[in-house]
């Protein structure tokens, strides 16, 4: 993994609201925006306790925007500990279709995974191999093993199984550090979500600044 240079990139979800990508990608903007990861899906539990599927509701029309600007562009879902691996493939790949020059898909492993543990409704064990097999099924659909976005606490909660080294790590810590503490099993990032409070002329409010850790070619090592 090359060292000491970065490329920027962003992601984005429904939560920002409406993106102007012409405003975002503008030749003569602030930044250069290299790369963008889209929300595309999340499964959870309703009121009643049935599963909810939920297409992001701006997936969409950013998907289409990214492609339009000719902007390397990945889709990512958020996983919850409720459901099965196979659950949360069926609705993502219901709502991302992968297809060759798509940045690699990313599973988004957060919070719930530790409060599942602390509640004792699920075990490390479960959760791993849920994870596991969630990466196996989009293996299977796009030929190449996904991002796993997660924090260095959250892995190390879960154990840091040797397992989630086949998955490249996206790294989310906002600390600022000049370079990010790494969780086993990984020893080094690919990707750095290093701030959710960053501002970015296009997207209203706060948006996720992320790196890549290498120059804009390695990118296309990371294509579907």
């Amino acid at each position: 993994m090359a060292s000491g240079i970065r490329t920027f990139g962003i992601d984005v979800s429904h939560w920002n609201g409406k993106v102007s990508w012409d405003v975002v990608l503008k030749p003569d903007a602030p930044v250069t925006v290299h790369f963008a990861y889209v929300k595309a899906s999340q499964l959870y539990l309703g009121a009643s306790g049935h599963a909810v599927h939920q297409k992001d509701s701006e997936f969409d029309e950013n998907w289409a925007a990214l492609k339009q600007h000719g902007l390397k562009r990945g889709a990512y879902h958020y996983c919850m500990p409720d459901f099965t691996a196979q659950e949360m493939a069926d609705l993502f790949l219901s709502v991302y279709h992968p297809s060759k020059g798509d940045l690699l898909p990313t599973l988004d492993v957060e919070d719930e995974y530790v409060h599942a543990i602390q509640s004792g409704t699920k075990t490390r064990a479960q959760l791993v191999a849920q994870i596991v097999e969630f990466g196996k099924i989009l293996v299977t659909a796009t030929g190449h093993q996904p991002f796993l976005y997660i924090r260095k606490d959250i892995a190390d909660f879960l154990g840091n199984p040797p397992e989630f080294a086949a998955f490249p790590l996206w790294l989310a810590n906002y600390n600022h550090p000049p370079t990010p503490p790494v969780p086993k099993p990984w020893t080094g990032y690919t990707l750095w979500q290093y701030s959710e409070q960053g501002h970015l002329a296009g997207v209203p409010g706060n948006c996720d600044l992320d790196y890549l850790n290498g120059p804009p070619a390695l990118l296309d090592s990371l294509l579907i």
